[in-house]
């Protein structure tokens, strides 16, 4: 069931990128994914960990699940209103049009909900509200097209758009926290003293320091080719990183049902590995299959979605079809390096990672533009991929030794 309501999510995505690429010029459409990367990146800071505590407090049942995710919640409206106030203060200070400012600030805001929301869908799973989750999954997703079209409607552009996906996340955040409280009356309190409020982000710290790192690896490139190689090859680069996120939906849904028997197996590692090589063979199958299909179809797939603007991608898109293979063995790798406690090295991996991909975006994308960050996305992802699985043995084989 969670796998039908992410993979309805994903293509819903997709559909309201194809939406946004005919409500926007090509700039128009660059800059948008250029601040929605950026919100999401601050969505990070926003969650720093808290969604991990809430599914662990909810799912050991010991009665603090409900104020955990309360905390949480108000902790991630709060946080996100000041960041959004200062990133749209930062962005004027550098000089950005007030348009694009207002913009990043409303992405910011879009990803501070969608975080909340994902702590109260991380409550209601761990009490087995599983066809809900799917339900409001898909329907924030659905929610997310319907505001696209109708701003495309009203005749609105840039600024619009970004309210349109603001609102529907923030709707999507307070219908289903009705929903799940109305469930569980009494479990989730409407207030939490501001000293309980800081003691979870304070326990959370450790999970949010690790996420920081592993954000830091994947968001940064449209970022790099936004202010290296301007908004048309942050658009172009932009289409074909949807599409192939979307395609790599196979593999997390792999990677869900894989991590509870790596968790119950880790301290067994005969069975481990066991498990381990199961959930890498099913992922590498997946991914190989959503790298040839999109390899082979990458133009007609784009004109598609997009329109035929987009067929300059194809190049792109062609090299970053090879993410969706190496994405699906390290999204396995990382769950079982989580599953054995490796958190710290996770760390040190996405850290290491994300310094060199900073260098090498620095000096390739103001010369190769969009294809040098799709060829970096490529090549980190093959590392981070090789680490993690490699971490994740090498602790298993110290460990039965």
């Amino acid at each position: 069931m969670l796998g039908a309501g992410e993979g309805v999510s994903r293509v819903l995505g997709v559909l309201a990128y194809a939406a946004l690429a005919r409500v926007l010029t090509v700039d128009e459409f660059g800059i948008f994914t250029y601040a929605m990367t950026l919100g999401l990146l601050f969505g990070v800071l926003v969650d720093f960990g808290q969604n991990a505590l809430v599914g662990r407090a909810a799912a050991r049942d010991t009665g603090e699940g409900g104020h955990i995710v309360s905390a949480a919640v108000s902790n991630k409206l709060m946080v996100g209103a000041l960041l959004a106030a200062g990133g749209w203060a930062g962005a004027r200070l550098l000089g950005v049009s007030s348009d694009e400012a207002i913009v990043i600030a409303l992405m910011i805001v879009w990803a501070a909900a969608l975080s909340a929301l994902d702590a109260v869908r991380g409550f209601g799973r761990s009490r087995g509200m599983m066809v809900s989750d799917s339900i409001i999954n898909g329907s924030e997703s659905l929610l997310r097209v319907a505001s696209v079209l109708a701003a495309w409607f009203l005749g609105l552009r840039l600024v619009g758009v970004a309210f349109a996906f603001a609102s529907a996340s923030l709707v999507a955040l307070f219908v289903y926290l009705w929903f799940v409280a109305s469930r569980h009356p009494g479990h989730i309190p409407t207030r939490v003293p501001v000293k309980r409020r800081l003691a979870v982000f304070a326990e959370a710290a450790p999970l949010g320091l690790s996420a920081i790192a592993m954000a830091g690896f994947y968001r940064l490139d449209q970022v790099f080719v936004r202010t290296l190689a301007g908004s048309e090859q942050s658009a172009y680069y932009g289409a074909a990183a949807r599409i192939v996120f979307t395609a790599g939906v196979v593999a997390i849904i792999l990677a869900w049902a894989a991590y509870p028997e790596l968790s119950r197996a880790s301290h067994d590692k005969r069975a481990f590995r066991a498990v381990l090589k199961r959930s890498l063979g099913l992922a590498v199958a997946a991914g190989a299959i959503g790298t040839v299909l999109i390899a082979v179809g990458a133009e007609p797939l784009l004109v598609a979605i997009y329109g035929q603007p987009y067929a300059a991608v194809t190049d792109i898109l062609r090299v970053l079809s090879f993410v969706v293979l190496f994405n699906a063995v390290s999204v396995i790798a990382l769950q079982a390096a989580n599953a054995l406690h490796l958190d710290r090295r996770v760390m040190v991996i996405a850290s290491v990672l994300v310094a060199i991909n900073i260098v090498l975006n620095v000096l390739l994308v103001p010369i190769f533009g969009a294809m040098a960050a799709a060829a970096l996305s490529v090549a980190g992802e093959a590392a981070l991929a090789a680490a993690l699985l490699a971490a994740a043995v090498r602790a298993t084989r110290a460990e039965s030794s």
